[in-house]
């Protein structure tokens, strides 16, 4: 009997030593308020978000399944749709209310909230990825870009797929193979905002360009920056992004474009309040908060952030003074 207790106290000594030499972690579904405090692990996450503008619909989604999840209550989520055995079948999506456009095997789809439904939008003989579509404010537009051998193109649909229009097109000679990205309809829908990035011997700089959805005024705002998302305001009167660890601020119009202060992360996107008012930004792997024009910069906790999946939102404001986080929580 001895023996046997002796065993089972070196085995517990054991385990408790392995959980302290080798910890392991696991990414939490977290939220906190913007001052530090409440910190609530409310379950396991994909790390991966989308909200829509009027903030009453939250979907949380891997790679192959949406999750509808209520923003006042995050502790449980319901499967909306699955993919099976089809891998990533889900990349950039996007929610407008009552519907998410997203792209899967190179065409654009929409799914229905409300009838459950997935559409497809595009269609195409040539092989032609179709990415990066994204609502209209009134929702009732969606824009996208594509990218051949030949050519890429910004398009214009209604959010059935009908009158689809091309805004702009650039030819892909050899090598110089341009990506177009992070599209934006601003200034009342009448202006797309788009990132272009381009070979370094190409006539075409990289940058953040404005183009009218009639095609016309296409120019570059802000030259020499090769950001991986823009980040638009609530009121959709400025954008932020990320460029060689710095996060950037500029208005709609292209006016005041500034430096708000240091990332140490090129592809993390910037969360923005709904008042617009605080910044909800990552540096050195930890959550940090300032204001709109970078001053009163803090950490907001010292728990270290999840895993970062380049293309997926893992942070936003659920309220002006609360937001949800993507935080790494020992299990062992």
């Amino acid at each position: 009997m001895k023996i046997f207790l002796l065993i089972i106290f070196i085995t517990l000594l054991l385990l408790g030593c392995y959980s302290e030499w080798y910890p392991i972690y696991h990414d939490w579904l977290s939220t906190i308020n913007i001052d530090g405090t409440d910190l609530n692990y409310v379950r396991d996450s994909y790390g991966a978000f989308i909200l829509s503008p009027n903030r009453e619909t939250l979907i949380e989604y891997s790679p192959k399944q949406f999750w509808s999840v209520d923003p006042t209550n995050l502790s449980y989520r319901t499967l909306l749709h699955d993919f099976g055995d089809d891998t990533d079948a889900i990349y950039c999506p996007t929610v407008s209310n009552s519907l998410i456009a997203f792209t899967h095997l190179r065409e654009i789809y929409i799914y229905d909230l409300e009838s459950r439904d997935t559409t497809r939008l595009t269609f195409t003989e040539d092989i032609v990825l179709k990415w990066y579509p994204t609502f209209s404010s009134d929702g009732t537009k969606i824009a996208y870009s594509t990218v051949s051998d030949s050519f890429t193109s910004i398009v214009i649909m209604d959010f059935d797929g009908n009158n689809k229009n091309v805004v702009c097109e650039f030819e892909n000679i050899g090598e110089n193979t341009r990506y177009i990205r992070c599209i934006s309809f601003v200034l009342n829908d009448q202006v797309l905002l788009y990132v272009i990035n381009e070979s370094p011997d190409s006539t075409i700089n990289s940058g953040v360009y404005s183009i009218c959805v009639d095609g016309t005024e296409n120019h570059c705002i802000v030259e020499y920056v090769y950001p991986l998302y823009l980040t638009l305001s609530p009121d959709r009167t400025y954008i932020l992004f990320t460029d060689r660890g710095y996060i950037n601020k500029v208005n709609v119009d292209g006016t005041c474009h500034v430096l708000l202060g240091a990332t140490g992360e090129d592809f993390f996107d910037p969360s923005i309040s709904p008042d617009g008012e605080k910044i909800l930004f990552t540096y050195e792997d930890y959550p940090y908060i300032m204001n709109k024009d970078g001053s009163n910069r803090y950490q907001v906790t010292d728990v270290h952030l999840g895993s970062f999946y380049h293309d997926r939102k893992e942070s936003l404001f659920i309220t002006n003074n609360k937001i949800l986080l993507n935080l790494e929580k020992q299990i062992n």
